[in-house]
């Protein structure tokens, strides 16, 4: 299994992500850091996680241009090597049993969607200094200035997640081939909130693959932050995607397939494993 991690410049919340992904009871997984950036902050906090995992972290970049999100995925994509993929945000925290959660769960044909706890900012500086561990407690949450507390239930045997709402980019799962057979990611997507989740879920679903809730079995803690992106960024991303369905392409045409250009075509320059 490879767990994917997107990031893009805060270091502080990579760190509890990798923290988190290094005390999973199952270990039989490999991490890719997907950096939207090349910040040596960034490598040095990769590397920092080197002797826990060794030839099992993988760190790609590429060079900051706007929202590059689907591109630096789709470059994760190419540097890993297992058959089922789990797409983490680097600001989602996973609980210790998120990877076991996965492998159980885990069905052709099948991309599985989680959900997120919404940490509060009180709580987040918390955690972020120190002060509070992860996972915490339910009933630390619970005197907590927490959202969507009842995320963070956790039944992990249950077949049951509760009827599936959709990909979130932050917390999902799926087979590699079934990523293979649209292309990946749409790269076409240049603006946040549609293109990382939204977009992949409608061509995943006109190729037959179904979804399944993991709720309450693969629990994330989703670090508070300002928002990084508007409604006109939305709005882009969804005009785009109103014009693709409307071709129906399933398959998009620059996405995983792709290969990358080098650093004159501005796609990845560096990996690290």
């Amino acid at each position: 299994m490879t767990v994917i991690v997107s990031v893009y410049t805060r270091t502080d919340q990579l760190r509890l992500v990798l923290e988190g992904l290094s005390g999973q009871t199952d270990d039989g997984f490999e991490v890719v850091v997907a950096e939207d950036h090349q910040l040596e902050a960034m490598a040095r906090t990769v590397e920092g996680f080197r002797g826990g995992f060794g030839h099992r972290l993988i760190h790609v970049s590429q060079p900051h241009d706007g929202f590059g999100k689907t591109r630096i995925l789709n470059a994760a994509l190419r540097a890993s090597h297992h058959p089922y993929v789990v797409f983490l945000d680097g600001d989602c925290v996973p609980h210790p049993g998120l990877v076991a959660a996965y492998r159980r769960a885990a069905t052709p044909g099948q991309a599985l969607v989680g959900r997120r706890v919404m940490l509060g900012p009180a709580f987040t500086e918390s955690v972020l200094s120190g002060r509070a561990r992860m996972p915490p407690s339910l009933l630390r949450l619970l005197r907590s200035d927490s959202k969507r507390i009842e995320e963070a239930l956790r039944i992990p045997f249950s077949a049951k997640g509760g009827r599936p709402r959709g990909i979130w980019g932050c917390n999902w799962g799926v087979n590699r081939s079934d990523l293979e057979s649209i292309n990946g990611y749409d790269e076409d997507f240049r603006t946040a909130g549609v293109g990382e989740d939204v977009d992949v879920e409608w061509r995943l679903l006109a190729t037959g693959v179904t979804l399944a809730s993991v709720k309450h079995r693969a629990v994330v803690y989703h670090l508070h932050h300002p928002a990084n992106y508007s409604r006109d960024d939305v709005a882009v991303g969804r005009e785009i995607l109103r014009r693709k369905r409307e071709a129906a392409q399933v398959r998009c045409v620059n996405g995983l397939a792709r290969r990358p250009a080098g650093p004159a075509g501005g796609d990845e320059e560096r990996r690290e494993s």
